[in-house]
C-alpha cells in the first residue's frame, strides 16, 4: 500500500478505518424510514462515543 513503509502498518490502519466506518454507519431498518433528525442524533452520539474512546487511549 502506498504511503506505508511496512505491510503491518497498512494492515492496522485498514482495520481501524473499517471499524470506525462500521461504527459510524447508520443502522439499517428494514422497510422503515428514519427521519433525518433521528439519524443526526444517532450520529452525534456515535461521534461523541468515538471521541471519548480516542481521548482515553
Amino acid at each position: 500500500m502506498r504511503g506505508f513503509k511496512a505491510f503491518g502498518s497498512a494492515d492496522r490502519f485498514c482495520l481501524a478505518f473499517d471499524e470506525v466506518h462500521n461504527f459510524l454507519r447508520p443502522a439499517s431498518y428494514v422497510n422503515q424510514t428514519v427521519s433525518l433528525a433521528r439519524r443526526r442524533v444517532i450520529h452525534v452520539r456515535h461521534v461523541a462515543a468515538l471521541q471519548d474512546l480516542i481521548s482515553a487511549a
